[in-house]
């Protein structure tokens, strides 16, 4: 005997898929069927017998032919794929699928960068290294920001400034002109560029000695030396963003007067104005990022979205 609590379930469970179930119409079973009202009385208890009895009445039925399902389809077709409906469709991909395409991959990049800012995982050689926090920032390993700094005093140890203009005028068809003042230098040439750099590291002295302390330099100073290729790229994105801001391009002027608050005329490093350039850097950063998403939205509430409801009459 089935438990008064689960009589219900039964009952769903053998009559439901019986009599309610839409059945496609083929050669063998060219109907869905619907039940007739049964008789149930809640307050009596069954059995199973009862309920499996009562699955076997025959109920009438109705055919959906061939020719209702056309006629569906039709009424289908003519109401959502007019041929009005598919010029709208055509010119709203015409008009607005490029910029979507775009905007699309390049906040998929976005997100994934903020998500997980650049190459923040920790060599082998740095797993026992000091960390360092700056202002808005993740803690970095200390002696591969030092690794950074000691390769770098005035703008030309960047790199050559005239690589990415030679690059933009070779890819020209006709002859293209730009004044010397012209002179920029990639995020990503820069990261290759200190990796690469064989200017000898100088590791930057404070007033108070070394930065990082003596203990650091006694201990870090050769890896500093040898190994400026294990550089994430966190760290290097840290420091270009102190004069590049938001920007993957950076202007040597800029540069220029950021070193000149860094680092002064007899080369004393200077913490307070470094981590000032830092904060000013990722700030410009973050800034730039809710402004290009703010510029998303007014986008599409102004423009796309308003052509879009009326291109399709919503």
């Amino acid at each position: 005997m089935i438990s008064k609590n689960y009589k219900f379930a039964w009952l769903l469970l053998v009559l439901l898929p019986r009599y309610c179930a839409f059945v496609f119409p083929t050669a063998s079973s060219p109907a869905i069927r619907c039940p007739t009202k049964i008789a149930f009385d809640p307050a009596t208890s069954f059995d199973l017998d009862h309920v499996v009895a009562l699955s076997h009445i025959n109920a009438p039925s109705f055919v959906v032919s061939d020719v209702d399902q056309a006629k569906g389809a039709s009424y289908f077709f003519s109401k959502f794929l007019d041929k009005e409906t598919i010029t709208s469709f055509i010119t709203f991909l015409f008009l607005f699928a490029g910029l979507g395409v775009a905007l699309t991959n390049y906040n998929i990049k976005l997100f994934k960068e903020l998500s997980t800012p650049g190459d923040i995982s920790v060599p082998d050689s740095l797993t026992d290294a000091p960390l360092i926090s700056l202002p808005l920032t993740s803690p970095i390993p200390l002696p591969s920001l030092i690794s950074v700094l000691s390769r770098i005093r005035t703008s030309d140890d960047l790199g050559d400034w005239g690589a990415y203009k030679k690059r933009i005028t070779g890819k020209t068809s006709s002859p293209l002109t730009l004044e010397d003042s012209c002179l920029w230098i990639l995020k990503e040439d820069f990261r290759e560029n200190i990796r690469t750099s064989r200017k000898r590291a100088e590791w930057p002295k404070g007033e108070d000695g070394y930065y990082g302390g003596q203990a650091v330099y006694d201990k870090w100073s050769k890896w500093v030396r040898s190994s400026p290729s294990e550089i994430p790229d966190y760290v290097l994105d840290i420091v270009y963003s102190t004069w590049s801001g938001s920007s993957k391009i950076s202007e040597r002027p800029a540069v220029d007067k950021v070193l000149s608050k860094i680092f002064d005329s007899d080369g004393i490093f200077n913490e307070k104005e470094f981590e000032k350039a830092v904060f000013k850097g990722r700030a410009l950063r973050f800034v730039g990022i809710g402004g290009f998403l703010g510029v998303q939205a007014v986008l599409f509430g102004v423009f796309i979205g308003p052509a879009f409801m009326e291109f399709f009459e919503l």
